[in-house]
């Protein structure tokens, strides 16, 4: 998946995705080196199994305080 970085809103990069029409705002230190309007992103998504795992069981926490 691509996009390009089309301008900057105060911190964040916003980023057209080329097939999808979505647009993505991403916080500029996200991008690594100096992102420029018009610079082409490769965008990748990966799964991030701990990190779910870990959202799973604090919301479980939470869930379990309002109902006990």
């Amino acid at each position: 998946m691509r996009g390009v970085i089309d301008r900057f809103v105060g911190d964040f990069a916003v980023v057209l995705l080329e097939k999808q029409r979505v647009q993505l705002d991403v916080l500029k230190d996200e991008i690594p080196g100096d992102p420029e309007e018009g610079d082409w992103l490769q965008i990748k998504f990966i799964p991030d199994k701990k990190y779910t795992k870990e959202r799973r069981e604090e919301m479980r926490k939470m869930l379990d305080k309002l109902t006990s």
